[in-house]
């Protein structure tokens, strides 16, 4: 009796022990994957999460091909006057007595210089002479610094009729003038005179006369 008592229990035992391996078996040895699930919704977005570090400037990359030329630009404005010559001009045909004055101022000529340099004053009149036979004439134009100066320098013109010719009431000449003068900026004036030295008659007269001052900066 007691033999079979021993052998049920360590049957019972065995049972107990072949149950628990049974139930433990599953975690211990995973069975086969199971075929993949439906997908299931997108979730909604995360939040943005904060700007990372600016990196560190690349190379620069190599340049590129020249594109094409663009329209041509608006004119721009007029610039100021480079140092150039520059030049004044005058003229008149109001008639000057030769026989009034020792000395006759014909015409004056201004010129405003902005740098050092030379001025060339170049003059020219047309004049009538009152001629006597047996008297000779003789006349001078010449480019002052003053109205007052009639004084033969270079440049200056000198002419005359011979006592020999005969009587001519008008006899028509002209005569020109040039000289020049090395100056500094500013303003200059100049003088083209006249005079009779012999054979000084009331119809010695200047009838026009022009001047030109050119300036030449150093």
């Amino acid at each position: 009796m007691e033999s079979k008592t021993g052998i049920w229990q360590v049957i019972a035992i065995v049972s107990l022990i072949i149950a628990v391996i049974a139930l433990i078996m599953p975690f211990v040895i995973p069975g086969q994957e199971g075929p993949e699930g439906p997908q299931g919704v997108q979730g909604d977005d995360g939040q943005d999460g904060n700007d990372g570090d600016t990196g560190p400037q690349g190379a620069t990359g190599a340049q590129g091909a020249t594109g094409a030329q663009g329209p041509q630009g608006l004119q721009g404005p007029v610039g100021p006057a480079g140092p150039g010559t520059l030049m004044a001009y005058i003229n008149t045909g109001v008639d000057v007595l030769l026989s009034s004055l020792p000395c006759n101022n014909l015409l004056s000529i201004t010129i405003d210089v902005p740098s050092a340099g030379t001025i060339v004053i170049t003059a020219n009149a047309r004049l009538l002479i009152e001629h006597t036979f047996g008297t000779e004439d003789r006349w001078g134009l010449t480019v002052a610094e003053d109205a007052g100066t009639c004084s033969f320098q270079s440049g200056d013109w000198m002419d005359e009729i011979p006592d020999q010719y005969p009587t001519e009431v008008q006899t028509q000449t002209s005569g020109h003038v040039q000289r020049a003068y090395v100056v500094g900026a500013g303003s200059h004036t100049y003088y083209l005179n006249g005079w009779m030295y012999a054979g000084m008659s009331v119809g010695d007269m200047v009838m026009s006369s022009h001047v030109v001052a050119v300036f030449y900066p150093s």
